[in-house]
C-alpha cells in the first residue's frame, strides 16, 4: 500500500497558494466555470487538443469535453457530450498515421475508467467508429502505433497491462501497471516500449527497460543501485526521450517511514544512453535549494527539470523553477514562472470578497510543457475559492490559460 500511495501521489496536481507576482506572457483559453482541461496532443498543423470535463450546470452536470484551440488560444472546435448518461470525462488522445484523431472517454467508478475510444477528423467531425472495452479496462496511453490499457484486478497488487493495435487486436499482455511485475510509465518511443518506474514492489528499486518488440522480454534493462544507504524505496518517474537518442528521468529515493508517517526524499536527474546505461547524474542543484522535482522534459537540445520550492515564498505564491542542462550534463542556469493576480484581470474582482468575514484562497496547477512554434508553453489553471470554514472551500471562479516558459 505504501508503494501505491506514493505512486498515486505523484499523479496529483501540484496546487500552489497565490498572491501578488510579476507579469508573465499568457494566452487565455476560458474562464468563469469549474471546467477542467489537460493537454492531450498537438495536431499536425500546430493546433492543440485539450481534453477533460466541462461543467454544464455548476457541478451537477459534468460532461466529457474535447477542445481544439489554435496556437493563439482561440477556439477552433469543441465536442461536449451532453447526454445525461454519457461520458463524464475525456482523456488521452493521439493522431493516427491515417490522420484521424483517437480520443479516450470514460466515467467515474471510484476513479476515472476510460474504456471507450472514439475517432474524429482533425476538424472535430466523428467518423462513426469507436472501440469499447470491458468496464475493468482503462486507457493508460495512446500512441500513433498502439494503445495501452490497464486492467483492474482486485486479486492483484499491480493489475495487468494490455497493448493493442488500432483495430482492437491484442498484441501483448503482462502483469504490472506499465512496468512488468511492478509500476511504471511509458516514454513515447517509435521502435519499442521504453518504461521507467521500479522493479518488483518487494524490492522497490528504480528501473528503466526497453521491451523486445511485442514480447514480455527485455531488449535491455537497468535496475539502479541505491545511492544512499538508508534508502528503502526508489523509483524513476517522468521520463523523457532526449534528442541524442537517449533518455532522462527523475530518480526519487526515500528514507524509511517515521512513526508520524513522514520520510525524507532525495531527488536526482539521471541521463541514460540509448541502451539504458547511466551517462551522468545531477542532484546537487535540487538539494542545495530544497526543491521538489515535478517534471522532466527535453526541449531544443536541452533537458529541463521543473521544481517547486519546499518552503513557501514570503508573498505566498511559489514559482515554478526550471533547472536546465545540456545533454552532456552541464548546467545551463535556471528560469522561473511566477504568476499573480495582475496576470489574470478576469479574476482580480474576486480577490476581495463581499463578506468581510470570508477569506479568499487561490489555487494554481499546471500540465506538461507544450512545444509550439514560438517557444515552450504550459497549460495552467488558476482557481479562486471562498474559505468558509475548516471543512470545505466554495468555488468562485477559474481561468484556464497558456503560459510561456522562459529558456536560459
Amino acid at each position: 500500500m505504501r508503494t501505491i500511495g506514493r505512486i498515486l501521489a505523484l499523479c496529483l496536481c501540484l496546487v500552489l497558494l497565490a498572491g501578488a507576482a510579476g507579469a508573465e506572457e499568457t494566452r487565455m483559453i476560458c474562464s468563469g466555470r469549474p471546467d477542467e482541461l489537460d493537454f492531450a496532443c498537438t495536431l499536425p498543423d500546430g493546433r492543440l487538443l485539450l481534453t477533460g470535463v466541462k461543467d454544464v450546470d455548476v457541478y451537477d452536470s459534468m460532461r466529457a469535453w474535447v477542445l481544439c484551440v489554435n496556437p493563439d488560444a482561440t477556439v477552433s472546435w469543441e465536442i461536449v457530450d451532453r447526454d445525461e448518461k454519457g461520458y463524464q470525462a475525456a482523456g488521452e488522445a493521439a493522431v493516427l498515421p491515417d490522420g484521424t484523431v483517437a480520443v479516450a472517454f470514460g466515467r467515474y467508478e471510484g476513479s476515472l475508467r476510460k474504456n471507450t475510444i472514439r475517432f474524429y477528423t482533425q476538424d472535430g467531425q466523428p467518423t462513426g467508429r469507436e472501440l469499447v472495452f470491458p468496464e475493468e479496462y482503462s486507457v493508460s496511453g495512446l500512441e500513433p502505433s498502439r494503445l495501452m490499457l490497464f486492467v483492474w484486478d482486485d486479486q492483484s497488487t499491480v493489475g495487468e497491462t494490455v497493448v493493442m493495435d488500432w483495430d482492437g487486436n491484442e498484441l501483448l499482455r503482462y502483469d504490472g501497471a506499465g512496468m512488468p511485475g511492478a509500476y511504471g510509465r511509458w516514454i513515447e518511443n517509435t521502435d519499442g516500449l521504453v518504461i521507467v518506474g521500479q522493479d518488483a514492489p518487494e524490492n522497490a528499486r528504480a528501473k528503466i527497460m526497453k521491451m523486445d518488440g511485442l514480447t514480455k522480454e527485455a531488449a535491455w534493462e537497468n535496475t539502479l543501485d541505491r545511492r544512499a544507504e538508508d534508502t528503502d524505496w526508489a523509483a524513476l518517474w517522468w521520463g523523457a526521450k532526449t534528442e541524442d537518442g537517449g533518455y532522462a528521468a527523475w530518480l526519487m529515493e526515500d528514507s524509511p517511514l517515521q512513526e508520524d508517517g513522514s520520510y525524507d526524499r532525495n531527488n536526482f536527474l539521471v541521463k541514460f544512453d540509448a541502451e539504458g546505461r547511466i551517462q551522468w547524474t545531477s542532484g546537487e542543484s535540487f538539494e542545495k535549494k530544497h526543491m521538489h522535482v515535478s517534471r522532466v522534459f527535453s526541449w531544443n537540445g536541452k533537458i529541463a527539470v521543473c521544481c517547486l520550492p519546499e518552503q513557501e515564498s514570503p508573498d505566498g505564491f511559489d514559482p515554478w523553477i526550471f533547472f536546465w542542462f545540456d545533454e552532456d550534463g552541464k548546467e545551463l542556469g535556471t528560469t522561473e514562472v511566477k504568476l499573480g493576480a495582475e496576470d489574470h484581470p478576469v479574476m482580480s474582482r474576486y480577490l476581495v470578497p463581499e463578506d468581510p468575514e470570508t477569506k479568499r484562497k487561490t489555487g494554481f496547477s499546471y500540465d506538461m510543457p507544450i512545444a509550439m512554434e514560438d517557444g515552450l508553453w504550459a497549460l495552467a489553471v488558476y482557481t479562486m475559492y471562498d474559505v468558509r470554514d475548516a471543512i470545505y472551500d466554495v468555488f468562485e471562479s477559474r481561468e484556464i490559460f497558456l503560459v510561456k516558459i522562459p529558456e536560459p
